[in-house]
């Protein structure tokens, strides 16, 4: 709850440090991939370095669960806007064969549309 309350008043940087160590304490299936997916999340809007090392360990903890998709949605993200697009594209197909039933699928293919360049940047 603090974690959210920094988030909330803006304090999104030791958000996403409480949030990310609460989300340790948790067991792989039972929260924890959701809570790392999160402060993932929060870190790529915020250009932080952990950002990648967050969403990494969210895929780790639960690499079937339902966080997972999210998780790897935006880590392609993260590739594409770091000038990654090779590891954006591996990352958005895995998805999409992955979870092909997720409800980021749509999100992802239009991030692989983007990334194959079939349409432009918005």
């Amino acid at each position: 709850g603090q974690a959210l309350l920094k988030a909330a008043r803006g304090d999104t940087a030791q958000a996403i440090t409480e949030l990310a160590a609460v989300a340790r304490t948790l067991p792989p299936t039972a929260g924890r991939a959701e809570l790392l997916g999160l402060a993932g999340r929060w870190a790529r809007g915020l250009a932080d370095d952990r950002a990648e090392p967050i969403l990494l360990e969210a895929l780790s903890s639960d690499p079937s669960g339902p966080a997972a998709p999210a998780a790897e949605l935006e880590l392609a993200a993260l590739y594409e806007a770091s000038g990654r697009p090779r590891e954006a594209l591996d990352r958005v197909e895995h998805l999409i064969l992955t979870h092909p039933e997720s409800a980021v699928v749509p999100q992802a293919r239009r991030l692989l549309d983007r990334l194959r360049g079939t349409v432009p940047r918005t």
